[in-house]
């Protein structure tokens, strides 16, 4: 998705920079992070991008790693219900973290790819 900057009325980017979601723009380093592990089930309950954006998502996980200058690769996952994701899913996705640049490069090869950081 393309961060059309603070000029929207779409839920997902209105509460963009107050979420998880912004977390690699902002540390620029790799990570791998849950819903949970910022915040109470009630304060996921009541933060803004669940309520406004994406009020199925119970829980969800993020790897990300800086892929260029103000550019993050990012693999989330999200769980609408069910158990939040444990410390070994979270471990798992550790452990795959280093295989996803190379894989997306691998892929983007073949793909036609048309991206625009605006």
């Amino acid at each position: 998705m393309d961060d059309p900057g603070d000029d929207t009325d779409d839920p997902f980017w209105k509460n963009y920079h107050s979420s998880m979601c912004s977390l690699p723009d902002r540390m620029n380093k790799p990570m791998v992070i849950s819903v949970r592990e910022i915040y109470s089930e009630r304060q996921w309950a009541g933060h803004p991008m669940h309520m406004e954006a994406i009020p199925d998502v119970h829980d969800e996980v993020m790897a990300a790693s800086p892929w260029g200058p103000g550019v993050n690769l990012r693999l989330m996952v999200a769980r609408t219900e069910g158990q939040p994701f444990s410390d070994l899913d979270r471990l798992l996705l550790r452990l795959l973290q280093p295989h996803l640049q190379p894989l997306f490069r691998r892929t983007m090869r073949s793909v036609v790819f048309r991206w625009s950081p605006h």
